[in-house]
């Protein structure tokens, strides 16, 4: 019987020490189920009571805790099952009763060295249990350095783009700040920069579940929303002129809807594959006669008609030229949105992202936070 506990034990112990490397040490996409039942769990649990705070500012506050408790919990979840299993090999190479083989291990595993090994099979568990309570924390270590510099190149553009965005970020507010200030409608925002930007982020997203809870440091500030107001900035300025638009746009538009649709479902069932009919239908959105493009609906495009026209009304009078009929701007740029609209919402909803402008519901529901001077675009009151 003890034979059978020993191997059950070595079992154990092998596994989950895999599973903590693949989960907090391996560039890929994470499919620890440990990791991602706790995020899960915890998310779960601390939005349970938002409804009771009476501002998004409240919310945004108390999920703050989040990540750190997910972080803690996947570490303790970790030593507990290594304490359990190298005390299944500790009793299996024995006769200790079982719980002094758990006594032994949780001893030995988190170094305290108070109970001493009782013959030699049982000395070398201990000097591999104390040499796996050194990993253990080398490991954390890392994963905490890695996911802290994962989350300061999230952040770090999401500043940057807020002096054209606003906070929270809204599309037609970077082109209306780009044009006061004399920016090429070109650069607002840098497409290149963005590229890089959203690729880094859906693959920091994918290896690390805690990185998603990790909110900004602002209240009005979310990579969700910030990504959503570029793409809607990408697509406004490649629809509002009868310019063909620049490649690296279309493939802004592409990116970015793709790594929407894989952050929205469940990352780590992907197999790898990337739904490129997003790219087909951006292409479509901006090729097609506008008699071939579908109606657009509020559902999958998350603004009503009448908003955007506003926002274009109040871009015409910025002085940005606008040489399409409005008819048909709307219509190209519903089908462009239409690609990642839906995931972003679902992402923003998910996460309790700020309530921007265009952004999509949430539960429970808040007031739209509206950026600075969004009355210039026919959004809310002058700031």
């Amino acid at each position: 019987m003890r034979t059978v506990i020993l191997f059950i034990g070595i079992i154990l112990t092998t596994a989950t020490v895999l599973a903590m490397i693949q989960s907090m040490l391996m560039p890929r996409a994470s499919r620890s189920i440990v990791a991602h039942a706790i995020t899960h769990a915890v998310s779960a649990v601390l939005r349970s009571p938002i409804h009771l705070l009476r501002t998004y500012r409240a919310q945004d506050r108390w999920l703050a805790f989040a990540p750190p408790v997910a972080i803690l919990l996947e570490l303790a979840a970790y030593v507990s099952v290594l304490i359990v299993s190298l005390g299944l090999v500790v009793y299996g190479v024995t006769d200790l009763s079982l719980g002094q083989a758990f006594y032994q291990s949780g001893s030995t595993l988190t170094t305290l060295g108070i109970v001493e090994p009782v013959n030699v099979p049982s000395a070398i568990t201990v000097y591999i249990a104390a040499f796996l309570g050194l990993v253990v924390i080398a490991i954390f270590i890392g994963y905490l350095m890695a996911l802290s510099s994962a989350y300061a190149e999230r952040e770090s553009a999401m500043v940057r783009i807020a002096s054209l965005a606003g906070e929270p970020a809204w599309g037609p507010m970077i082109l209306l700040r780009a044009q006061r200030i004399g920016l090429p409608l070109a650069a607002a925002p840098d497409t290149n920069a963005w590229i890089d930007w959203v690729s880094t982020t859906r693959m920091n997203e994918q290896i690390s579940p805690a990185l998603a809870l990790l909110r900004s440091t602002s209240h009005r500030r979310h990579w969700a929303v910030t990504l959503l107001a570029v793409l809607d900035a990408v697509a406004l300025r490649s629809v509002i002129t009868t310019e063909p638009p620049a490649p690296d746009d279309i493939q802004l538009l592409a990116v970015g809807a793709i790594a929407l649709d894989v952050l929205a479902h469940a990352p780590q069932d992907s197999d790898g594959t990337t739904n490129w009919s997003l790219e087909e239908q951006v292409l479509e959105a901006l090729n097609l006669p506008l008699e071939q493009l579908p109606e657009p609906t509020t559902a999958a495009v998350g603004v009503a008609a009448g908003d955007f026209a506003a926002a274009i009304d109040g871009l015409r009078r910025s002085g940005i030229a606008i040489t399409v009929d409005e008819d048909a701007i709307w219509r190209r740029f519903a089908t462009l949105r239409a690609t990642y609209y839906t995931s972003a919402a679902a992402i923003a909803e998910r996460l309790q992202a700020v309530p921007a402008p265009w952004s999509g519901p949430r539960s429970p529901d808040n007031p739209t936070l509206w950026p600075e001077r969004s009355d210039l675009l026919g959004g809310g009151e002058a700031r």
